[in-house]
């Protein structure tokens, strides 16, 4: 028999991709916060990502315009820490930390 290596996907979510808008799982309620990658209930201080333009993730503080004014502009969607290891680290931010330089 072959000896079969995994393939393993290194690449990154970037800025510029989509998240997977995953629905919340059938376990998480009304005023639960939920992943955006997969659909789980997230603990209490979960990473965030920016979403924009349709659907696509931008750089937190990344912008050349009023992000927030713009008639794109979806919001900051949670992720939880298993999805946010798919995410590069430079997307991330802690809620917190939301419109800091170098968040």
């Amino acid at each position: 028999m072959l000896d079969q290596k995994k393939t393993v996907n290194t690449t990154k979510i970037q800025a510029g991709d989509q998240p997977n808008f995953s629905e919340p799982k059938s376990n998480v309620g009304w005023d639960d916060t939920y992943c955006v990658q997969c659909g789980r209930k997230v603990g209490a201080n979960p990473w965030y990502v920016e979403v924009i333009e349709g659907g696509s993730i931008r750089l937190q503080n990344g912008s050349e315009y009023d992000v927030q004014s713009d008639a794109g502009y979806m919001g900051c969607w949670a992720v939880g820490n298993e999805c946010a290891k798919a995410f590069a680290p430079n997307l991330l931010f802690k809620m917190a930390n939301y419109g800091k330089a170098g968040a």
